[in-house]
């Protein structure tokens, strides 16, 4: 395990045989979109034959660029731990789960409401045709993810 030094003092973390081919470009640091503006993530640019430049990822550098429908999520929430056992091919529902507040104790699904209950909701469907389903109305947090977990499941059955 080696790291890799970045812009504004971040360094990235790599397995050895990625350190290999990665340390001569000039990597930058990149916060990531949307509700993920904590989150780093270690980037270059390369000039492609065209002479366009693109802007590569090092954690998609090293697992290759997703596949449709699949997003490269970091087990431990850190966007410069880019060692294999970190960063995995998954789908858009379980990098969601995996969020920080998940990782913290806040159960998927789950929302408090104000008359003391727990609602559990859902949203499928890509950004055109985006779902959000209410599942229910439960007396705990608990009661009110596994409701969420419940109808995972009978998506991932009908899917």
């Amino acid at each position: 395990m080696k790291q890799i030094e970045l812009t504004r003092g971040k360094k990235a973390t790599v397995d050895d045989d990625v350190y290999e081919w990665a340390k001569d470009f000039k990597w930058n640091v990149l916060t990531g979109a949307h509700v993920h503006r904590t989150i780093f993530y270690a980037a270059t640019n390369v000039k492609l034959p065209s002479g366009k430049i693109k802007t590569v990822l090092l954690h998609l550098a090293i697992l290759g660029q997703s596949l449709r429908g699949l997003h490269t999520d970091h087990i431990d929430g850190d966007g410069l731990n880019c060692r294999r056992e970190n960063i995995r091919r998954v789908t858009r529902r379980v990098n969601l789960q995996n969020m920080e507040c998940h990782r913290n104790g806040k159960l998927a699904g789950a929302h408090p409401q104000k008359n003391g209950k727990w609602s559990a909701t859902i949203q499928f469907g890509g950004n055109k045709n985006r779902i959000r389903k209410f599942i229910g109305y439960f007396y705990s947090e608990i009661e009110a993810h596994q409701a969420y977990m419940n109808f995972c499941k009978e998506l991932e059955a009908v899917a």
